[in-house]
């Protein structure tokens, strides 16, 4: 894999990275597309087209959940293709993002060391005044159809039953008391709870998830005989398993990040508060990478309107002066072709004079010297250097239209 010369502009490199088709079909096998497609600035469909125009077999859904659980579906071989020309694609990095990927490592090796470690504690004692508030309103909150307390407008995003209030009011205080002593500010409004990691604001939400159960369908002895079976009623219910989910504002259609953390019977949410912080962070990271990314378009559109722009008056103004070009150029030559005529006008009239003087002419019904005075006349008018006297000729367009006029009238 070669990587050609990068050209800077401003805070971005643009790289030309080129690619064989074995290359590429190995990469399309090593990652699912929609990582390897942000890795390479790319869409995801973008990339899947990209390898379906050089006939490279790509995984096809649910390719990475088997090979998850170790039973992944054959690998088709790469066919031969016609044209085995390299593959180059024109890759636009931001040389913020090393320092962005620095800063997110160290943050995350910081996530894992023990003094780090996130603790809900057994009882709420001492909450802060967001969890405070939060348990003061949905204490008194009435419970939805399903169960779950109705959120109050400026409360904490906590969607849960009232038996599970109590251990969602703790796991909520440990990460607000988390994100403070991380210097990250957290905003209450009506459509959220906002956490502010830097200038990037992410949603967060703690949930208690439903699942689904199949009851046997209640006998119908009102109804008439039938030999149908009645099929099973599906209920959904509660879980009493709380979920810790993330959001961004807006979606990052070519990052693959984790955005839930959900408890199961083997997985106890309070131990996993930190990797919800570490999914926090690379969110963040992700969004900076993909505003910065954003940023460099719009730069580039606004350049090649720029240019485009510039073209285009360039190309107005040479069009102008191409065309004074030219019709100083045709006048030029009319002008030329007149001159000659005057010239050989008064040349014939020498030589006319001439031969009159040898023998006496006749031509037009006048006198060698008045036809003589005449054709000099209409040298004069031909000629661009010479001043010529007023001529009926003048009068042509007049003369045609001169009844034009008259001749509707009776």
């Amino acid at each position: 894999m070669g990587v050609g010369g990068p050209v800077a502009n401003e805070d971005y490199m643009q790289e030309s990275i080129t690619f064989t088709r074995e290359q590429l079909y190995e990469l399309a096998w090593q990652k699912p597309i929609s990582r390897l497609a942000a890795e390479y600035s790319m869409s995801g469909a973008g990339f899947a087209k990209l390898c379906a125009r050089h006939d490279i077999p790509t995984p096809s859904r649910g390719y990475w959940a088997l090979l998850a659980v170790g039973r992944p579906p054959a690998r088709p071989s790469l066919p031969a293709a016609k044209d085995v020309s390299p593959i180059c694609l024109r890759v636009t990095k931001s040389e913020h993002a090393p320092q962005i990927q620095n800063e997110l490592n160290a943050s995350i090796g910081a996530e894992k060391k023990t003094e780090n470690r996130i603790r809900v504690a057994e009882r709420l004692q001492a909450p802060c005044a967001l969890v405070e508030k939060a348990r003061t309103a949905l204490q008194n909150a009435k419970p939805e159809s399903l169960g779950l307390l109705e959120r109050p407008p400026g409360c904490l995003d906590l969607r849960v039953s009232r038996a599970q209030l109590s251990r969602a009011l703790r796991i909520a205080d440990a990460l607000l008391k988390s994100f403070e002593a991380r210097g990250w500010d957290v905003a209450v409004l009506n459509d959220g709870t906002f956490v502010h990691i830097g200038e990037v604001p992410i949603r967060i939400t703690i949930e208690e998830a439903t699942e689904t159960e199949q009851r046997p369908a209640k006998p119908d002895f009102a109804s008439s005989y039938s030999f149908h079976y009645n099929h099973p009623e599906t209920v959904t219910k509660l879980s009493g398993r709380l979920v810790i989910a993330i959001h961004e504002d807006g979606h990052l259609w070519n990052h693959s990040q984790q955005r839930n953390w959900r408890e199961s019977e083997k997985r106890v949410l309070d131990d996993h508060l930190n990797d919800v912080v570490v999914g926090m962070l690379k969110l963040a990271a992700a969004l900076k990478a993909d505003l910065a990314r954003r940023q460099q378009e719009a730069c580039e559109e606004a350049d090649r309107k720029r240019n485009l722009q510039a073209a285009l008056d360039e190309q107005d103004r040479l069009r102008k002066a191409l065309a004074r070009e030219k019709a100083a150029i045709s006048n030029l030559l009319s002008q030329a072709a007149r001159w000659r005529q005057s010239q050989d006008i008064r040349q014939f009239v020498e030589h006319a004079r001439e031969r009159a003087r040898l023998q006496e002419l006749q031509l037009e019904g006048q006198g060698l010297e008045d036809w003589a005075q005449w054709a000099l006349r209409q040298a004069d008018r031909l000629d661009p250097f010479a001043a010529s006297q007023p001529s009926i000729l003048d009068d042509a367009e007049r003369i045609e239209h001169m009844c034009d006029g008259l001749l509707g009238r009776r």
